[in-house]
């Protein structure tokens, strides 16, 4: 699933936005997740 396909399910219509939030939350970005 790509990063932008789960970025807009969980309501971010940037997945730039998204991957810095994910790293800044869980530690890693979702690519290494």
């Amino acid at each position: 699933m790509k990063i932008s396909d789960i970025a807009s399910e969980v309501g971010y219509e940037d997945s730039y936005y998204f991957s810095r939030m994910f790293k800044r939350v869980v530690g890693v970005s979702p690519n290494k997740y």
